[in-house]
């Protein structure tokens, strides 16, 4: 068991003190990614064993033995910027009645994906002010503390002096609300709208034992907070093993960009988006997800398969709970052509024309494919390691390896041509179904077969 001990310092200009200690069997590496950051500096007098080391690579070698690893965590900000836009790294902020920090300022061990046996950690606050509240994705019992966990590769903590945290009547979900956050939707809305949501992503894509109690914490970046971090944050929202942080800054250049309406539409498309992540992930998601990226997995692949697959079906399994969504295939195809007249590459495009001629080639859809996917993994829990393993899926439901034409879809996409095979594409799809009919029928029967329908009306 390992220990990792985090102490406040709220006398000393703010400052969190991290002691990390145990023995290690064999050579373990951490990596501390905030270590990375040019601009930032967040990581302060690091040592192994009391003496100091400056690895350049953000990783440290621990040789066998007890060892123990200390350093500080500093952050000149006050108030939430978000994540940086490059590297898994939320930066902390301090003030004089929050603390948050979490993901790409703890020590993880380096590829602790592929362990058969992850390291346990013993996770302890000192220091914390009297009468301050937590909330963590990581479990914490009753005494404020969190109990012995698995990972702390994505991690959220907040503490706070007034943080307001609401229970579910059914005990799996909790939200907790920021310092002077003022959220669109009462908790009880937000309850209701997670277990749909869980509710109705599992009916299409089945059960999901991923899919925990989950702590959600609602913060809110100030406007202009961009400005602050000279553009290097972004503040969206992230998923945890066991938890949902929202981020996101209600002004409308934060959301308006990504294609929402209004903050509260931003808001919904988050939360119900964040779940989906227990589905499949881009990044390391062993304990959160059941598709998870191998540490050998192509950016490329990986992003194809974790973020945008995620965001392919978003709409459709958000528009089986909530009938007032405007989401119509119809729209969203006149969007997909005004993208392609930009002949700029597209992923969304991509796996839409991958969609329709895999519809036209074998008779079986994406969603076919990706529930293929979603089982093989509740079989046999180990990472997808590039985009074949879509290639795969398919061979297992049709006995047969998908022609070249298909498979370029997604390993040699072509913007110069996007309107040409969206022509194509479309011709196919009504060749077997009036799937643009400005309904929600067509629209759920496009992207989630009909399945969707019968599941709805159960």
């Amino acid at each position: 068991m390992h220990q990792l001990v985090i102490h406040y310092q709220q006398a000393l200009n703010r400052t969190i003190q991290v002691r990390l200690e145990g023995r290690a069997s064999e050579i373990l590496t951490f990596e501390i990614e905030a270590l990375l950051l040019k601009s930032e500096k967040f990581i302060h007098n690091l040592a192994l064993n009391g003496r100091p080391i400056q690895p350049e690579d953000g990783r440290i070698d621990i040789p066998p033995g007890n060892f123990f690893l200390t350093y500080e965590i500093t952050s000149p900000y006050s108030v939430l910027v978000g994540a940086n836009v490059d590297l898994a790294v939320h930066y902390p902020f301090f003030n004089g009645h929050e603390i948050h920090f979490g993901s790409g300022v703890l020590p993880v061990i380096r590829d602790y994906e592929k362990s058969s046996a992850p390291l346990h950690y013993q996770v302890r606050f000192e220091g914390i002010p009297d009468g301050w509240s937590i909330i963590s994705n990581l479990p914490v019992n009753s005494a404020g503390a969190i109990v012995p966990t698995q990972q702390i590769a994505q991690v959220f903590v907040h503490l706070s002096s007034d943080l307001q945290i609401f229970h579910s009547k059914c005990g799996r979900f909790r939200v907790a609300l920021g310092h002077g956050v003022q959220p669109p939707l009462a908790p009880q809305e937000i309850f209701e709208f997670c277990q749909s949501s869980i509710e109705f992503q599992e009916k299409c894509f089945g059960r999901n034992p991923k899919i925990r109690d989950l702590s959600i914490l609602y913060l809110q970046a100030p406007r202009g907070f961009k400005a602050l971090t000279q553009g290097q944050t972004m503040a969206a929202g992230q998923n945890y093993t066991g938890g949902i942080a929202i981020f996101g800054s209600d002004e409308v250049e934060n959301y308006g960009p990504l294609g929402h309406s209004d903050y509260l539409d931003f808001v919904l498309y988050g939360l119900h988006h964040e779940i989906g992540h227990a589905f499949t992930s881009a990044g390391p998601a062993r304990f959160k997800s059941l598709l998870y990226a191998s540490g050998d997995c192509p950016k490329a692949d990986r992003f194809r398969i974790g973020e945008v697959l995620n965001i392919y079906f978003n709409p459709a399994t958000r528009l089986l709970f909530q009938e007032s969504y405007p989401f119509r295939l119809r729209t969203w195809v006149e969007t997909l052509y005004q993208k392609a007249l930009q002949k700029k590459p597209s992923m969304l495009m991509d796996w839409f024309l991958f969609d329709c001629a895999l519809r036209s080639e074998s008779g079986i859809g994406l969603v076919d494919v990706f529930r293929q996917m979603l089982e093989q993994k509740r079989l046999e829990d180990s990472p997808y390691d590039s985009i074949e393993s879509v290639f795969d899926a398919a061979e297992r439901i049709t006995n047969r390896r998908p022609h070249d034409f298909l498979r370029r879809k997604l390993t040699q996409p072509d913007p110069e041509t996007y309107a040409e095979q969206l022509d194509y594409a479309l011709a196919s799809i009504q060749e077997s179904r009036d799937t643009l009919a400005n309904d929600r029928e067509g629209t759920l029967q496009f992207f989630l077969g009909e399945r969707s329908v019968d599941d709805r009306k159960s």
